[in-house]
């Protein structure tokens, strides 16, 4: 597998004494890499051959949200 990284951006900020805003964003630049891989044979293939088999990351992805204390 190749070598990779990834950018996680995360945000806060208090609106009130007791409420906070959040955000958070994985994989910033929506980078395409593999978290796995394994050589195994290809039943399906004519012959049949081995080959590379990866995992695909997640894709971008983000949140937010409210946080209220007491």
């Amino acid at each position: 597998m190749d070598g990779y990284a990834i950018l996680n951006l995360h945000a806060r900020y208090r609106l009130l004494k007791h409420v906070e805003l959040w955000a958070r964003v994985d994989n910033a630049t929506n980078a395409h890499y593999e978290t796995g891989g394994a050589r195994n044979f290809n039943a399906f293939a004519n012959p049949i051959v081995v080959e590379r088999f990866v995992a695909p990351a997640p894709p971008i992805a983000g949140w937010g949200g409210v946080r209220v204390s007491f």
